[in-house]
């Protein structure tokens, strides 16, 4: 632990960038393994997670999500492309169209009541 944070505090040099993504989360993973993070305190969990923050070059929320990640499977894996956060696509019937359009339509008269579009 002497060694984190003399890490942390930036007193002594050391070269850990991992390259690639997958290498960062194996690293991140090997690191919370060996260190056995679940049976720390507060503080030493704190450090730890300095410590990765700093080895990673990861921002703190995203150690933090992968952190948790690895606390609830004991695995951190790549989850982008799994069907989360991908948009919806957007079918409108004929009726929902002609709707849209009538609200634009009074926007934009509403608008040009109150000046807010040259006429």
């Amino acid at each position: 632990m002497e060694q984190l944070r003399t890490f942390v505090a930036g007193d002594e040099a050391m070269d850990i960038q991992p390259q690639a993504r997958n290498e960062a989360y194996r690293f991140v993973r090997d690191t919370l393994d060996r260190f056995d993070y679940r049976k720390f305190g507060r503080l030493d969990k704190g450090l730890v997670l300095r410590f990765l923050v700093s080895a990673t070059g990861s921002p703190h929320s995203q150690m933090e999500r992968l952190v948790r990640q690895w606390r609830r499977s004991g695995n951190i894996r790549d989850r982008r492309g799994s069907g989360r956060g991908k948009p919806c696509a957007h079918k409108y019937a004929p009726a929902d169209i002609r709707l849209l359009a009538d609200i634009e339509r009074k926007c934009v008269r509403l608008k040009n009541a109150n000046g807010l579009v040259p006429r």
